[in-house]
């Protein structure tokens, strides 16, 4: 997962990932064994993914800490020097969402024994599939013009990103809003439910600040 989540800022800007630098932390261990074995699985998952997308693994470094963490700074390259970027979206565009959200919501629930097991092997299914496919057909499709990765900041953050985007820099785009169909946005089975309870991801609270940009806050909330 980490490593698929390392990738998708690449893939978001219709560039080919090249190499990855990863930083492993294995928990503290009286047997260093153990952390050998924590090591390896932990290095293994991180190269299956790299390797499946043809990225060399060059380097990084390897700890001990109080958890187990794993993180990758990963460089690509575009061919022609083509990329997208956030800004770069015009009236009258599409929004096009690749993969269902909810992940913060519904990791909570599970962390509170909320959550079906079934739900849970849903999202981490997802997690675990790159956005390689998805980024390969934005740079042969015609018409593509802005793209970013949804992470921490949801739906309405990386979105309100790209829209303030367009009006930054010497060469400001057109301004743009959107309109966006509660209805029609893909949810992760768990994570509404989860909503619903009044359980939200770490970063809901930071997020919820972001109303101020929906001009309809209220009836959403309601709906």
């Amino acid at each position: 997962i980490a490593a698929v989540h390392a990738l998708s800022d690449v893939h978001a800007m219709g560039a080919s990932a090249q190499t990855a630098l990863t930083l492993a932390v294995a928990p503290f261990c009286a047997d260093e064994d153990i952390t050998e074995h924590v090591l390896l699985q932990l290095l293994s998952g991180v190269s299956d993914v790299l390797q499946d997308e043809k990225v060399r693994l060059v380097g990084g470094h390897t700890c001990e800490g109080l958890e187990l963490a794993c993180g990758l700074s990963v460089s690509g390259f575009s061919s022609g020097g083509w990329l997208l970027r956030k800004r770069g979206g015009r009236i009258g565009d599409k929004i096009v969402v690749t993969k269902a959200l909810g992940t913060g919501a519904l990791f909570a629930a599970e962390m509170r024994a909320q959550c079906k097991g079934e739900y849970v092997q849903e999202a981490v299914l997802q997690m675990t599939e790159s956005s390689y496919t998805a980024s390969c057909v934005a740079r042969d499709f015609d018409g593509v013009r802005a793209c970013t990765d949804v992470t921490g900041l949801g739906l309405i953050g990386h979105l309100l990103e790209m829209l303030m985007a367009n009006e930054c820099g010497e060469d400001a785009f057109e301004s743009i809003a959107a309109v966006l169909n509660i209805r029609d946005v893909p949810f992760l089975r768990g994570g509404l439910q989860a909503s619903c309870k009044g359980i939200y991801s770490t970063l809901q609270s930071q997020n919820a600040r972001n109303r101020r940009a929906v001009s309809n806050d209220s009836e959403v909330a309601r709906a």
